[in-house]
């Protein structure tokens, strides 16, 4: 593992931080116009010009003061700012080459600020690109230090103190990231308002992310010192390889049960296809000179090449972490250091991004090393390689040792490496207790030496508010005091809230510890926000809005984050009344939770809209997000299969009461645990309607079994009794007092569809016990990923154990 060492310069006092330091030593000036003034070169760059018009605009907010801006040296008698590359601050700029590093020095009657910069680049149509930000960097930081926060876009996310007197810091500071790269989403998703969002919301956001120090997002604009470096969309084949050139070049496109087809990946063994895709690659590069890094990763899912000249290049003993097949990393790879090392001549400067993601995640098999221009995005996307609720180095976290083992396995190639995060919204609109999950995967990264992380970005600026201006600052220094900004986010956001808005926040971040699993986007989220949880953060939210009430802004930002303690209150009554088989209570609760989160927060400036997610359509219905959709999909499973039966009436639901107990060593049959004698009294207790995972066995897979008992039901003789199973992940063996009734496998065998999530159901009338109680015992077998009984069990009554939806692919008892 290798560790990567800042170094300041020598003579500089070096700081990573972005919040001040207690003022040990310093001086106040009064902030008025007639005692300060502001001093630029006469030949100021665009963003020298921004940086002294933002200082001016915030000291005008602090008090009034209006303090002016002059070309030229600066003028005795007076306390003056000088900005970026002025004559007077040569000495602290002529080595000063890069952007994302700045100096602050300060004497009792100057302030001078530098940034970093690089000459400007022309692109050849007219637009000259700057890249001198790090002057931005520093009026930032010195308006910081004076107590200004930018912790949302819109004004009113942005906290100016009334101050009579700057507290200027003296002494020379030398201020640097952690990480080259800190990429917090795209204009698209940084705005989160709905698809028509307005060009100056999209600004906001590009700005806001720029206050707080990301370095990617970026418009053409030479006043914010840049555009985009990090160029070219993810996904990248169909940009570079358009499906519009099947038709005169069909060998480009990958081979599909023995037909060329114009969709999915492309033919990475085919060299005509190799030299089409550099040299888009190099046409792409060569009209974006200030790009330094653009993408040449595989589209989003399969559809991959089963030619002879593709699958050569696999390793046929290398498995997806996944679950989902063959690793297609060895492929990839192969194909990624012939384009780079033709790319290498061409362009020599440019890095090529890949993400590790998908089946092409593992480490490849068969590329003893990438090129030096290669760099590589791990993604720890989906429950295979991510559990938010562990520390990234903790060994019982499957997911996260799985993702650990990447990047070592990357790390010993020797290739350049960032993350591609995925720490907001696309499962979970809700709170997501993740501010100490960013620091310790982002302290770890550091440790290995990574060059950044890019953050997939859906923000819901309500609940998740936080967590998007954290991610910023500790990408900026991992190792800050996140305890000490945390307060200092609730004393500035939350104003007469700030004690109990700290208190649900506190609760929220140790709920995410060690509690249920929940991994990228917030998928499994849910799982935290139980009522019994909610009720520990009623009395904080109830005294929150109360201090808030009447308190512009503070009002306004308190319920909008608060609203996500709302939506988690809504969902889990609606969860709760679809598992436990309340049909009218649960259509009436999802109802509820559809117009709050569809009509309450039209504007997106609460709860993500991005790409018409809870639109009204022309019927007057939404597009609706996955999450509703999911519970709208329970609710009708739950209302539904029983009906399939005659004369079908519910007898009980089996959602809790359930005992569990993990089997590693897959000797539970041999030791009987079907039977009606097993001592069950100290198994754990579950309950179906969730993975095993997300109820504290987090970190296991492979075999586990269920028990319960339950009385025969009084039912008439001609009756017939069902066990009905909503869905079970996983391979599954069913016992009724004893007796092996059934199976039901998580494959099909005859079609091979994954039946994680289907209904089956048995006919156990003759297999109950009159005079006693009956034992029920399901044995659940799920080597990868989440398993176990995940919907809703119960007994119904009909007439007859032949559904009338012969579609439902029945499980028969044997």
């Amino acid at each position: 593992m290798r560790r990567r060492l800042l170094v300041p310069l020598a003579s500089l006092a070096f700081s990573a931080a972005l919040f001040a330091s207690p003022l040990l030593f310093g001086a106040e000036w009064p902030l008025d116009g007639k005692s300060i003034e502001i001093r630029l070169q006469e030949d100021a760059s665009p963003s020298e010009i921004f940086a002294a018009e933002e200082l001016q605009t915030y000291f005008r907010k602090m008090n009034g003061a209006e303090i002016g801006i002059q070309r030229g040296p600066s003028e005795e008698g007076k306390k003056t700012i000088i900005i970026g590359r002025h004559p007077e601050n040569k000495t602290l700029w002529e080595d000063l080459d890069d952007p994302d590093r700045f100096i602050i020095d300060a004497s009792p009657d100057q302030v001078r600020i530098v940034g970093g910069f690089k000459p400007p680049i022309s692109d050849g149509n007219g637009r000259i690109h700057q890249h001198d930000w790090g002057i931005l960097y520093g009026v930032y930081q010195f308006l910081e230090e004076q107590g200004v926060r930018w912790f949302r876009p819109e004004p009113e996310g942005e906290e100016v103190p009334k101050n009579s007197y700057l507290q200027i810091k003296e002494g020379k500071h030398l201020h640097q990231p952690s990480f080259s790269l800190r990429g917090w989403g795209s204009a698209l998703y940084a705005s989160s308002y709905l698809r028509s969002a307005t060009d100056e919301e999209t600004n906001m956001a590009c700005l806001w992310a720029l206050r707080n120090r990301s370095n990617v997002l970026r418009q053409f604009d030479p006043k914010l010192g840049g555009s985009l470096q990090f160029g070219g969309a993810g996904h990248a084949y169909d940009a570079l390889i358009p499906k519009s050139l099947f038709e005169s070049h069909p060998d480009y496109f990958p081979r599909i049960d023995g037909k060329r087809v114009p969709r999915g990946q492309r033919c990475l063994g085919n060299p005509a296809l190799q030299d089409a895709f550099a040299e888009a690659v190099i046409r792409q590069a060569q009209s974006h000179p200030e790009w330094t890094m653009t993408s040449i990763d595989p589209n989003d899912g399969a559809g991959w090449c089963e030619c002879e000249k593709c699958t050569a290049l696999d390793d046929p003993a290398a498995k997806s972490g996944r679950g989902d097949g063959l690793s297609m990393a060895s492929r990839v790879y192969a194909f990624n250091n012939i384009i780079a090392a033709k790319v290498a001549e061409a362009c020599p400067g440019l890095r090529l991004y890949c993400l590790a993601y998908s089946q092409y995640t593992e480490a490849p098999s068969r590329v003893p090393k990438l090129a030096d221009n290669l760099v590589v995005g791990l993604a720890p996307f989906a429950g295979a390689f991510s559990d938010y609720s562990r520390p990234l180095r903790d060994p019982k976290s499957i997911p996260n040792s799985r993702f650990l083992k990447n990047i070592d396995d990357y790390s010993r190639l020797g290739v350049k490496m960032y993350a591609r995060e995925y720490l907001s919204y696309y499962a979970w609109p809700g709170p997501l207790p993740l501010l100490w999950t960013m620091q310790d995967r982002l302290s770890v990264y550091h440790d290995y030496g990574f060059i950044g992380a890019y953050n997939e970005t859906h923000p819901t600026w309500g609940p998740q508010g936080m967590s998007q201006y954290m991610y910023l600052r500790l990408l900026w220094n991992p190792h800050m005091d996140l305890q000490a900004a945390i307060r200092d986010y609730c004393e500035k956001y939350y104003g007469p809230a700030a004690a109990p808005m700290l208190r649900y926040h506190e609760k929220l971040e140790a709920r995410g510890k060690g509690g249920p699993y929940f991994g990228s986007g917030g998928s499994h989220a849910q799982n935290l926000f139980t009522p019994e949880f909610l009720a520990e953060l009623k009395a904080d939210v109830e005294e929150a809005r109360k201090l808030a009430h009447n308190s512009p802004p503070y009002q306004w930002r308190t319920e909008t984050v608060l609203a996500g303690y709302e939506f988690s209150r809504l969902y889990r009554k609606t969860a709760e009344a679809i598992q436990n088989g309340k049909i009218d209570q649960g259509k009436k609760a999802l109802s509820e939770l559809e117009t709050f989160y569809c009509e309450r927060y039209p504007k997106g400036d609460v709860f993500n809209k991005k790409e018409g997610r809870s639109v009204k359509k022309a019927d007057g219905s939404y597009l609706l997000p996955a999450f509703l959709v999911s519970l709208k999909n329970d609710l009708v499973k739950a209302d539904t299969m029983e009906s399939r039966f005659e004369d079908s009436r519910i007898l009980q639901h089996f959602h809790a009461g359930w005992k569990f107990q993990v089997d590693p060593n897959n000797d539970g049959v041999t030791r009987s645990w079907f039977s009606t004698s097993i001592d069950d009294a100290e198994w754990p207790r579950l309950k179906s309607g969730s993975p095993w995972q997300h109820q504290g066995f987090s970190s296991y897979t492979g075999t586990a079994w269920y028990r319960r008992t339950f009385p025969t039901p009084k039912v008439n003789r001609n009756k017939r009794v069902i066990l009905i199973f909503d869905a079970v992940d996983g391979n599954c063996t069913v016992w009724i007092n004893g007796k092996e009734i059934g199976r039901h496998d998580l494959i099909d065998p005859v079609d091979g569809h994954n039946r994680w999530d289907d209904s089956f159901f048995f006919d156990i009338t003759d297999c109950l016990d009159p005079k006693k109680d009956n034992v029920l015992a399901v044995r659940v077998r799920k080597e990868d990923g989440n398993g176990g009984i995940h919907r809703n069990v119960k007994l119904i009554s009909c007439s007859s154990s032949n559904p009338g939806d012969k579609s439902s692919k029945p499980a028969l008892a044997r």
